[in-house]
């Protein structure tokens, strides 16, 4: 007979009953079959990291609507990536970065590869694909800004949290001219009022400004 403080011997935490539920219904990655592509591309994408993957940046909302049917073992797969990443913040954002990203490969596969000249306007969105990954982190930066001033604001973080925020909001971006043009970015929205934050709340932060020109 079971005594009453003995049920963790016998009945397994939540925790636990998940991962043994998850290793039934999705076996570990080195058990699926790797498909054609993925055998030809693996070396490559291997090298691939997350942060890789976040620089396909728009610095303007989607205009145009694709719409087709997808098969429901498709539409699982990209589930269980966003249930396990926060890289994405909605499905429909996951569903345009695989239609981007495979765009890329088609475009490659069936017009660069048998020489097919590219229309001015493909050759001009590829010319300036840097130009709107970058347009498109500062457009993002500036979101989680205002989500950090509203926070400030309503003091549910300390003017220290905040000016750590700004800090690592800057230090996304890797170039250092990118960097001060960050930091001018949000000195400006700071100045024009369009935070929404007192200006006797934070201090000026051209000494942040300073250090990056003396870091080159």
């Amino acid at each position: 007979m079971r005594h009453p403080g003995q049920d963790h011997a016998f009945w397994p935490d939540e925790e636990t009953a998940e991962k043994e539920i998850e290793a039934k219904v999705y076996p570990k990655s080195d058990k699926i079959k790797e498909s054609p592509l993925v055998k030809i591309l693996k070396p490559l994408l291997d090298k691939i990291t997350e942060d890789d993957l976040k620089i396909y940046q728009f610095e303007k909302n989607a205009k145009v609507k694709v719409q087709f049917q997808q098969y429901p073992e498709v539409k699982a797969a990209l589930r269980q990536i966003f249930d396990r990443h926060n890289i994405f913040s909605t499905i429909p954002q996951l569903d345009a970065q695989c239609h981007y990203i495979g765009f890329l490969i088609m475009q490659y596969l069936f017009i660069v590869r048998k020489n097919i000249p590219l229309s001015r306007e493909t050759q001009k969105f590829l010319k300036r694909e840097s130009i709107r990954n970058f347009r498109g982190q500062l457009e993002k930066m500036k979101s989680d800004l205002k989500e950090s001033c509203d926070f400030f604001n309503k003091k549910i973080i300390k003017k220290e949290a905040f000016e750590a925020d700004l800090d690592d909001f800057i230090d996304i971006f890797g170039d250092k001219n990118q960097q001060e043009i960050a930091e001018k970015f949000i000195n400006d929205l700071i100045d024009s009022g369009e935070l929404k934050l007192s200006k006797d709340k934070l201090r000026q932060r051209k000494c942040r400004a300073n250090n990056i020109k003396l870091a080159k």
